[in-house]
């Protein structure tokens, strides 16, 4: 992803949720395909993306999920399995239209380095026949995909 200024960041967001915005500490911008961060209370996370020319942002609550026993879950946008507490609840409301969406996401935002190989989950992975990017066109057509419903087009 190229690097974004503090300022484009906070504009990517549409103008009445940006209050809610807390920007993230300085990430590593050559191992990160789009920019997620949770909350330092941890209730929200913030995914901003860089679709066409130019750069969408998401305010989303957050909730961990818990599971139970061995039931693994998997992430919709890099397809890592996770154990518990791995994986979060992430919704956007739309309180006009009395509509919510919801997507299981890695509990960090941090799918990028999981398919990059360079942070791991304690979970045994399923054995892939993909490349490495193929893998990164799928995070990043998954993660396109994603802003998109929870932007309520329809």
């Amino acid at each position: 992803m190229d690097v974004l200024g503090p300022a484009e960041i906070r504009a990517a967001f549409p103008r009445h949720e940006r209050r809610r915005i807390v920007l993230p500490t300085e990430p590593r911008w050559e191992h990160i395909d789009f920019l997620g961060w949770i909350h330092r209370s941890g209730h929200l996370g913030f995914i901003v993306c860089r679709i066409g020319n130019g750069v969408t942002g998401l305010v989303v609550e957050r909730n961990v999920t818990r599971g139970r026993g061995l039931r693994r879950l998997m992430c919709d946008i890099c397809c890592t399995l996770h154990d518990k507490g791995g994986i979060a609840t992430y919704t956007r409301w739309n309180r006009a239209q009395m509509r919510a969406r919801s997507h299981m996401l890695c509990a960090d935002l941090g799918c990028s380095l999981y398919v990059r190989g360079l942070r791991k989950t304690e979970c045994v992975q399923m054995a892939e026949t993909m490349s490495q990017e193929e893998k990164l066109g799928r995070l990043n057509d998954n993660v396109r995909r994603i802003i998109g419903n929870m932007t309520f087009v329809d």
